[in-house]
């Protein structure tokens, strides 16, 4: 994380975020409002958070469930048009947790 006297704090309402994204040593948070970046893992931000719509579909990603428009076999397409990847070993996780979110 970063330290939050040096470079202040950003309020993220995580039913905004359409998904996060890790690359290199940062972590992209991609909302309705724009990019927020920190410098920390998704492992870490995905431990932090207690946000169940949020769920790992790669080792790179997590998205939220409530954004996804339409899941293909080694894809998923968000209301935004992004194309993210789902990873073989997220997929059974993933579709499950979609599939009780999509049919409430």
């Amino acid at each position: 994380m970063e330290d939050p006297d040096r470079f202040g704090l950003t309020r993220v309402f995580f039913s905004d975020v359409h998904y996060i994204e890790q690359r290199d040593n940062y972590t992209h948070f991609i909302t309705t409002k724009g990019e927020i970046v920190q410098r920390s893992t998704l492992s870490f931000v995905e431990s932090s958070i207690n946000y169940p719509n949020l769920i790992r579909i790669h080792r790179s990603f997590l998205v939220n469930v409530e954004m996804v428009e339409k899941v293909m076999a080694k894809e998923v397409i968000l209301e935004n048009g992004v194309t993210i990847p789902i990873g073989p070993n997220y997929k059974d996780r993933f579709l499950d947790t979609f599939l009780i979110r999509v049919s409430r």
